[in-house]
């Protein structure tokens, strides 16, 4: 369960992800420096699996995943054959987005549980849908403007609509585009938490916001290892440089 945005930002992107999870669930590990293969990144870690849901690496190349619930989610999730927070890892050790989207074709629907991977560089932007034991790759796009991607236990047909409609909102010309970026992962609906972008019910919520930035020389991740609209120290790492 996750909401990300994806923003141009001169010659490079600014991805933020807000990340909801079970309150029960042990906290992730904040960002370091790792290596895949010959690729060096940053990326926090999911002290279960090991793996991530976000990431970049030393080639520009940025990637988040996120689940899918074509349907609400009813007590406890099927037992999975391996764990999705392997398949970022995997990715990121790819020198190019191009790269990269060859080896996601290559994934096996039935080893996952459902779930959504984006990827982009610089510029350009491609998503993988696996569903229904199912791999679906999408086209590689340019990046033109604003872009969303969420997901919830509730069912994500039911939370895409006010929350797409919230960010046509909140990010419509002439925007600042940086801030409000920042506003929307803040954002709760008093009266809709269920529903919100930094969102709380019982069995889940938001707990933490990454973001990532790019230019044409280096990336910078940062942290936030609570709701977002709640105050907490920034956990910041950056890549001085581009190979």
């Amino acid at each position: 369960m996750c909401t990300v945005t994806v923003i141009p930002l001169g010659d490079g992107i600014r991805m933020a992800c807000n990340r909801d999870e079970s309150p029960l669930r042990p906290a992730a590990l904040p960002p370091r420096v790792l290596t895949w293969g010959t690729r060096r990144g940053l990326a926090p870690l999911d002290p279960l699996s090991g793996g991530t849901w976000i990431g970049v690496n030393d080639a520009a190349l940025v990637g988040t995943l996120l689940n899918i619930y074509d349907a609400p989610r009813i007590g406890v999730p099927p037992a999975q054959k391996r764990s999705r927070g392997i398949i970022l890892p995997l990715l990121l050790a790819c020198a190019s987005l191009d790269k990269a989207m060859d080896l996601a074709s290559g994934l096996d629907a039935n080893d996952f549980a459902d779930f959504r991977l984006v990827l982009a560089d610089r510029r350009r932007i491609a998503s993988v849908r696996c569903a229904r034991h199912r791999l679906d790759v999408g086209a590689i796009e340019s990046i033109n403007g604003p872009m969303l991607f969420t997901s919830s236990g509730l069912g994500d047909a039911v939370v895409d609509p006010p929350r797409r409609a919230l960010f046509g909102e909140m990010l419509r010309p002439p925007a600042d585009l940086v801030s409000a970026q920042d506003a929307y992962h803040r954002h709760a609906w008093p009266d809709r938490l269920h529903l919100s972008v930094c969102m709380r019910r019982p069995e889940a919520r938001t707990m933490s916001l990454t973001v990532i930035q790019t230019d044409a020389a280096q990336a910078r991740m940062r942290y936030h290892a609570a709701p977002p609209d709640q105050p907490a120290a920034w956990t910041e790492d950056c890549f001085s440089s581009f190979s």
